[in-house]
């Protein structure tokens, strides 16, 4: 007796069961793959967002946080561009374990209709560097001209290989500058910033001798180390009587704070998955049940004439294996195209560096749709085993 007929007449007949377990299955598996996907893009922009961080320490004027640097949303805070001579002498005479401060006024702003960030950059400030480190520093930008990031020249239609100029501010009032270079690809937000003389900056932004961002590198690893430093810059910065007016960053930190957010953006993930599972399965193994004990009686006769358990049993798992697949597949196509869409080209970049890990989501959650329909059928199987044909015949 060729049962696989019947399970197809079954799928066939019974449209509302079929769209029900098909729908519940598609819907876990396109919310798990839409979270795992969602979870490794985050993860893999916190990564970045590392790379991003530029030198080890970073100070910014109080009430500024790391995010705002990344996005260079700086705001008007700013600090005295004296800052970085005054930490530099400090390092010089052995009282700072820290080395090459550089300041820059960052702000974003729009260049040539484009949203970009400027970065008004000073002369680099270490004064222990040797002979040969300050022949490997690049020469530093004239006041008429500007370094342009990769994203940032293809932005503003800059060709590298042919000398160009871009222009600053607003009609009628413009600043043009040269194009110096644009710089290879890096990764990290300097692919998106336009680098200028600090001189320029302070021009543009209507301000005096003023930063907003010092960033250096440590001479410490360890953490305790790195705590002490962080509170000695703090306390050299601080204002009148001694209240803080900077926020100090270490790389060591955000390692820190990047783990903390990583682990609880798995966690998250994980327990919304299961949930999930375990709502399918109440479904599905629900759905089940009640399907066997409405067919007994079909059930009953079938064991009567010819089939046997096993029969009935393949009869449940061959309709819930072709769901579990069909609802698979729909369920990472679909959790796959609305976890990897976003408006930002960034996490566009991003998704595709790391399709191979989104294919592991999909391979695993493919797996998933499949057990999700199948296993929770076994109540149904269960209880279509057990069914005594004499009972059914009795009640004929």
């Amino acid at each position: 007796m060729r049962f696989y007929h019947l399970a197809w007449k079954e799928l066939w007949h019974r449209k509302a069961g079929t769209l029900l377990i098909l729908a519940g299955v598609t819907a876990c598996v396109a919310l798990i793959v839409c979270m795992q996907v969602r979870a490794a893009l985050a993860i893999e922009k916190m990564r970045r967002d590392m790379l991003r961080a530029g030198r080890n320490i970073i100070v910014l004027p109080r009430g500024l946080s790391l995010h705002d640097y990344r996005k260079g949303k700086l705001g008007t805070a700013t600090l005295p561009q004296s800052d970085i001579s005054f930490l530099a002498k400090a390092a010089a005479s052995g009282d700072l374990p820290a080395r090459r401060f550089l300041g820059s006024l960052q702000r974003r702003t729009p260049i040539q209709g484009q949203d970009l960030v400027l970065v008004g950059l000073t002369a680099e400030q270490d004064p222990l560097a040797t002979a040969q480190e300050l022949a490997a520093v690049e020469p530093r930008i004239e006041i008429g001209q500007a370094d342009l990031g990769c994203e940032a020249a293809r932005r503003l239609d800059v060709d590298p290989k042919a000398p160009q100029f871009i222009f600053l501010g607003t009609p009628p009032r413009f600043t043009r500058l040269k194009v110096r270079r644009v710089l290879p690809p890096s990764g990290t937000v300097q692919d998106d910033k336009v680098f200028v003389d600090i001189a320029v900056a302070q021009k543009l932004f209507g301000v005096g001798n003023v930063i907003n961002v010092i960033e250096a590198m440590s001479l410490t690893s360890a953490t305790a180390d790195l705590k002490a430093l962080e509170d000695q810059i703090a306390r050299r910065l601080a204002g009148e009587r001694g209240q803080p007016r900077v926020n100090v960053y270490h790389r060591v930190a955000l390692a820190v704070g990047r783990a903390r957010a990583e682990h609880s953006i798995r966690t998250n993930t994980t327990l919304f998955s299961a949930l999930a599972l375990i709502f399918g399965v109440i479904i599905i193994a629900g759905y089940a049940v009640l399907n066997a004990r409405e067919r007994r009686r079909e059930m009953g006769i079938l064991l009567a004439i010819a089939a046997r358990p096993r029969h009935l049993a393949g009869f449940f798992l061959q309709k819930m294996l072709l769901l579990g697949v069909l609802g698979g597949a729909l369920g990472c196509l679909i959790g796959g195209a609305v976890g990897v869409r976003s408006k930002s080209a960034a996490l566009a970049a991003i998704a595709d560096t790391i399709r191979p890990a989104i294919w592991s989501v999909y391979t695993v959650a493919f797996l998933v749709g499949i057990a999700l329909a199948v296993l929770p059928s076994l109540a149904g199987v269960y209880i279509a085993a057990r069914t005594d044909p004499a009972d059914t015949l009795r009640d004929l």
